[in-house]
Formats: C-alpha cells, sequence, structure tokens
C-alpha cells in the first residue's frame, strides 16, 4: 500500500504545480521562481544580421529583413516546401524556400510585408538560393537567443523561452535567495562564489548570464557555475544519508561461513569479501545501506543468498525482492536447492499468502508490496535498476537492514556510493571465463547478418532474439513487434522457436524457459522481460532488434544472457532503420564496453545521476531542485569536492 500512497501524493503534487506555473511543471518545475532556474540548453546566435542579399553569402547563417516580391508556391513531393521569392533593403531579389507547414509560410507570404528571417545560403542547379530556417521575433534580432527544453507534442520550447523570459525579473531574486538560503550553513556566499569560478559576482548575476548572455563564452560559464552549485549541494545532500541511518536489530551472522560450505562451488575472493562486509554491516544495529555490484554472471545471487539464510538462521525475516516472475522462481528454485532446509516462501502474482506475518523467509516479485509483511529485519532488492526509488524502501522502511544489488548500478545509486552515502561491494573477478563479441550491425547488412545467424543455428547452441514489441500497432513498424516476428521466425525454424512477453500468463512464461533450458527449443523470441537473471545455459547468441530504443543497462543485461556458463558468444545489434549520430555513437560507446562497471560509468556520465536527496525519487538526468534541465555529471563534481571538504571541516 505504501507504492499506491506515494503515487496518489505524487499525483496530488503534481496538480498543484500545474496550478501554479502550468505546463512547465511537466520539466519538474514546481513554483513560478523556479524558471530562473531551469537552464537553457543552449543558444542560437542572431547576433549577424546582414543589410543585404549579397551579404548573406559570406555567413553561415545570418539574419536579414525580407519581403516577398512574387507570389508563393508549395510543393508536396518529397518533404512539404514552400517556395517564393524575396526582395532585400535595396531592391535585389532571390528564390527562397522554407520547409515544413505551408499552411502557416503560404498566407505569410502573401500578406507581403517585411520580417526578419533567419536563413542559411544555399546553391540549386547552380543559381544561388536561400533556406529560411525560421522567422525571427523582433525582439531576439541581433542578440543571442536561450534555448530551453520543451515536451513532444504537449509543451513547445519556443512557449518555455517565453514564461522564462517573462519572468525572469521577479524569479532572479528569489532564485538566488534559496541558493544562499539552502547552503549557507555549509558555505558562505562570496566562498560559494569563489569556489564555483565567479568571484566578484552575485547569484543573481550568474543566473541572469546563464539566460541572457553578453557572449557565448560567459553564457556557458555561468551555466556550468550553476552545475556546480548544484553539484555541491548534491554532495551535501549524499552526506545527509549518513547522518540519518535508523536504529534497527542487529544480526549476528554466526553461521554464514556454514551456509557458504553449502554452496556448490567455493566463492571467489571479491565474493568471499562482499559476504564477509555485508555481515559486518548486518551486525551493527543502525540500518545497513549497501550496494552489491557484479557484473552478469559473477554469483551476486551467491552472496546475498548465504547472507539471507544466515540472517535467517539469527532468527530475522528476510525478503528478497526480484523484478519479474522468471527471476523469482529461479532465485527461490537456487535457494531451496542449495539450503533445503529454509522455507522459502514464494510470493508472485496470486501465489503465495494475503497475510505474510507468519513467514520469515520470502522471494517474490513486487506482489510482496501489496501484501501485509509486517516488519522486515534484512530486505534484499536485486536488479535495482528495474524499481523505483520508492518500491526499493517500500518493504525495508525504517526497520530493516538493505541491500540493493545490480550488474550496472543506476546512476543515483553509482554516485551515492561514490559519494560514500551508500557502502559498496564490487564483485569484479567470475567462476567462468567467457568472451562476448559484440557488433553493431548497418540496415544494408540485413542479409549478411541473417546469413550468419543461419549458419550458427546448424549447431545445437541458442538464439535469443529481442524485439521492442509485445505486439504490432496501428502507427509502428511492425517488423519490431513480437507477435510479427513470431510467426516469421517460427515459418523458417519451425518447432524450433518459442516467444516471450511480459504480458504472457505465468505458466507461459514458465514452459518457454522450461523448453529452452530442456532444448526443447532453440530459438527464444523475446521483449526485454528476459532482461534481468534470466539463465539458459545453452544459450550462446544475442540479437537485439532496434537497440537504439533501450538504455545502457539494458543493453548490458540483454547482452549478459548470452555464455553464462563460459566460452565464446555474439551479441548483434541490429535496427532495421538508419541511426541517428547520437544513436549510432551511443551504441559504439556501449560496443567498447568490456563489463558492468564501464557501462555503470557510461551512463551516469550521459545521464546524470538525479536527485541525491533521501526524499528524492529521481534516479537519473538532472538535479531539480537547484537547477533544472542540467544533468549533473562526476566531472562536474570533482569540480567542488575541494570546497565540499573545506565546507566539512567546518562543520
Amino acid at each position: 500500500m505504501a507504492g499506491t500512497r506515494g503515487r496518489a501524493k505524487s499525483e496530488q503534487d503534481t496538480e498543484s504545480a500545474y496550478k501554479r506555473v502550468g505546463r512547465l511543471a511537466s520539466l519538474g518545475l514546481t513554483e513560478r521562481w523556479q524558471t530562473a532556474l531551469l537552464l537553457p540548453s543552449g543558444l542560437d546566435d542572431l547576433r549577424t544580421v546582414c543589410p543585404s542579399l549579397a551579404a548573406v553569402a559570406g555567413h553561415e547563417r545570418a539574419v536579414i529583413a525580407l519581403r516577398p516580391a512574387g507570389d508563393p508556391r508549395a510543393y508536396f513531393k518529397g518533404a512539404p516546401r514552400t517556395v517564393v521569392p524575396m526582395a532585400d533593403a535595396t531592391g535585389a531579389t532571390m528564390r527562397c524556400t522554407v520547409f515544413g507547414d505551408t499552411k502557416f509560410w503560404m498566407p505569410h507570404f502573401l500578406e507581403g510585408q517585411v520580417c526578419h528571417y533567419l536563413v542559411r545560403p544555399e546553391e540549386f542547379n547552380g543559381e544561388a538560393t536561400l533556406r529560411i530556417e525560421e522567422l525571427v521575433d523582433p525582439e531576439w534580432v541581433g542578440r543571442l537567443r536561450p534555448k530551453y527544453p520543451g515536451k513532444p507534442n504537449y509543451l513547445a520550447a519556443e512557449k518555455v523561452r517565453e514564461v522564462v523570459i517573462r519572468n525572469l525579473p521577479e524569479a532572479l531574486p528569489q532564485a538566488a535567495s534559496f541558493i544562499e538560503r539552502e547552503l549557507e550553513p555549509l558555505v558562505g556566499r562570496d566562498r560559494l562564489l569563489e569556489g564555483i569560478g565567479m568571484p566578484g559576482w552575485t547569484l543573481q548575476q550568474v543566473i541572469e548570464e546563464a539566460h541572457t548572455p553578453v557572449s557565448p563564452l560567459m553564457h556557458a560559464a555561468a551555466k556550468r557555475s550553476l552545475q556546480r552549485v548544484a553539484a555541491f549541494a548534491a554532495l551535501a545532500k549524499a552526506h545527509s544519508h549518513r547522518l540519518s541511518r535508523p536504529s534497527v536489530r542487529a544480526l549476528e551472522l554466526s553461521t554464514l561461513d556454514a551456509r557458504v560450505r553449502q554452496l556448490p562451488f567455493a566463492l571467489t575472493p571479491d565474493q568471499s569479501a562482499a559476504a564477509q562486509s555485508i555481515a559486518a554491516d548486518l551486525g551493527r544495529p543502525v540500518a545497513m545501506r549497501r550496494v552489491l555490484i557484479g557484473d552478469v554472471g559473477t554469483g551476486k545471487t551467491a552472496v546475498f543468498g548465504s547472507a539471507a539464510t544466515a540472517a535467517f538462521d539469527a532468527g530475522g525475516r528476510v525478503a528478497i525482492l526480484l523484478p519479474n516472475l522468471p527471476l523469482a522462481e529461479q532465485v527461490a528454485r537456487e535457494i531451496r536447492e542449495t539450503w533445503p532446509d529454509v522455507p522459502v516462501c514464494q510470493v508472485t502474482g496470486d501465489s503465495g499468502p494475503e497475510h505474510l506475518g507468519a513467514e520469515r523467509f520470502m522471494v517474490g516479485t513486487t506482489a510482496m508490496l501489496h501484501r501485509q509483511p509486517g516488519d522486515l529485519d534484512f530486505v534484499i532488492v536485486d536488479e535495482e535498476q528495474k524499481f523505483s526509488v520508492e518500491q526499493r524502501e517500500a518493504l525495508a522502511t525504517t526497520s530493516a537492514h538493505l541491500l540493493t544489488s545490480s550488474a550496472t548500478c543506476i546512476p543515483r545509486s553509482q554516485a551515492l556510493a561514490k559519494y560514500g552515502a551508500l557502502s559498496l561491494s564490487e564483485i569484479r573477478s567470475t567462476h567462468v571465463k567467457k568472451n562476448v563479441l559484440t557488433r553493431l550491425w548497418a540496415p544494408e547488412q540485413r542479409r549478411e547478418l541473417f546469413g550468419e545467424i543461419a549458419r550458427f543455428l546448424e549447431g545445437d547452441a541458442q538464439l535469443l532474439v529481442v524485439y521492442p514489441m509485445r505486439e504490432k500497432g496501428e502507427d509502428m513498424d511492425p517488423r519490431l513487434s513480437v507477435e510479427v516476428a513470431g510467426e516469421f521466425w517460427e515459418n523458417k525454424y519451425p518447432g524450433r522457436v518459442r516467444t516471450l512477453t511480459g504480458e504472457d500468463s505465468d505458466e507461459r512464461k514458465t514452459q518457454a524457459l522450461g523448453d529452452m533450458r530442456a532444448n526443447r527449443a532453440q530459438i527464444l523470441i523475446a521483449t526485454t522481460v528476459v532482461e534481468v537473471g534470466v539463465t539458459l545455459p545453452g544459450l550462446r547468441r544475442v540479437l537485439i532488434v532496434a537497440p537504439e530504443r533501450h538504455g545502457l543497462t539494458q543493453l548490458h543485461q540483454l547482452r549478459g544472457r548470452c555464455s553464462r556458463k563460459g566460452g565464446d558468444g555474439w551479441c548483434d545489434l541490429f535496427s532495421p532503420s538508419p541511426l541517428s549520430p547520437a544513436q549510432s555513437e551511443k551504441l559504439e560507446a556501449f560496443k567498447a564496453c568490456r563489463d558492468g562497471f564501464e557501462v555503470a560509468e557510461l551512463d551516469l556520465k550521459l545521464r546524470g545521476f538525479g536527485d541525491l536527496g533521501r526524499e528524492s525519487k529521481r534516479q537519473s538526468g538532472a538535479d531539480d531542485s537547484f537547477i533544472f534541465g542540467a544533468p549533473i555529471t562526476p566531472e562536474v563534481v570533482e569540480e567542488v569536492e575541494a570546497l565540499w571538504r573545506e565546507a566539512l571541516e567546518r562543520a
């Protein structure tokens, strides 16, 4: 019920924020003065204003005043566009083209008014022409114009700029006062400004310069300085976690060594160190908040399973939370097989008792959050990236030790661990050696890719093919759905294919995975429901269709499904459509990552670590408590670490 109450409160907060700031609430703002802390994503340089068409030729982009000198014509073959002759102040004319909404541009040109346009010189059939990129508001002619984030089909970026600029005079002093008030116990205003690289300025001046700068250089300096302010505040928030640990029951794990000896293999040094660190934390009367990080296949389950069963021996009540049914069944089965004397209560979907107060060792999905588990002593959340902060804390409340586990730590947890708010255990060594080759295939390489897969399937190794959608939709590429792809693969390899999606019944999920484990099937066509924890011993190859639709963590988890028992494996990334430069860059960077630690670092760098406050639910992206729209990355934090250490020494 905690999750339900949390969602209701969140909806109420969103509704009240909308009343105060309108659609800007979708960007995280709750008060009007916070518009001053919504930082621009960049600038449009509209300072170059050309007096004539002849002068435009020497610039890549320029602003010029033009008027229509003839009738406009609309074309719809290919991209919609409007073509019109335009004249400058001297009377010289040139053919101009604007792409996009012809319903707007045709009437506009017919009015025949002189307006300022942002244009780009081009050439068509050997003739000099201009491409009109936009109609420029006279307010911004000759100036640097800030750009702000919007929401597609909901909140236009131009509207955001209009609201921010209109509110700035009133919002600037309030935003500056907020920052000073929040950070005053830690650092004085003058020392803060010196530490963020803006000595002699005021905070109000720094914020104003970020929005309406005198130069791109000053804009970049002001924006970076405000990111440093947010980074300093983030360190303070991380530190507050260490000061707010509740008192809980200590658990002395006297049987830990005996439980470890029941494992079918010896723990690696990394695993042993992690288990001992967890035991030490559990033995203290202060709530453990530890994250266990280990790449796919490094044996995290063996570590937390040993600690969990020893905690059970010590009289504790234990709950292990997992993100889906297949993984919950797998972990419950492994614990029963390894430690048969532990009475495992499986809680998934409709299975398990409604009232869990009499159970002392529970393994389940989020179904546990909707039962009545009672007070717990030790909560383990496996694959933490699949849960919200609220879900992870719902079982632990203030009475339990909490251990989270992941192969690719979410940015927020990674930052909290990095800056000392969470204890960290790492497992880097593995029991088996495996080598997974990751390749990115272009659309034109489709025939080559599927020919290679056909040769691969001539052996007895298994293939997992992951599609981003469960079923085809009206406006979606049918090639990207399990529904359509399942039929294609079954026709090509009859009897050898199974499909699996999150909407399948528990019985169907269990059957599909059981057929793969028993080698009754060779090919599994699935959505990302299989991304975490699922072990298929015969799986050697993973094909991810449309990988650009997935995050880095998902991609690494999916790649980790193959060659779980060691040896060579292959991960193929294939999109039927051409990738954008940003998508290609992300996937190429992912290819270069050798393990989950590198993936997590890349994810943290690209997305930012969100809000590190104790009550925050934001797990990546911008902080959204000091600044909005600009993620805090480790590089920015490093720039204020000296200032933070100085503040701690004075505290």
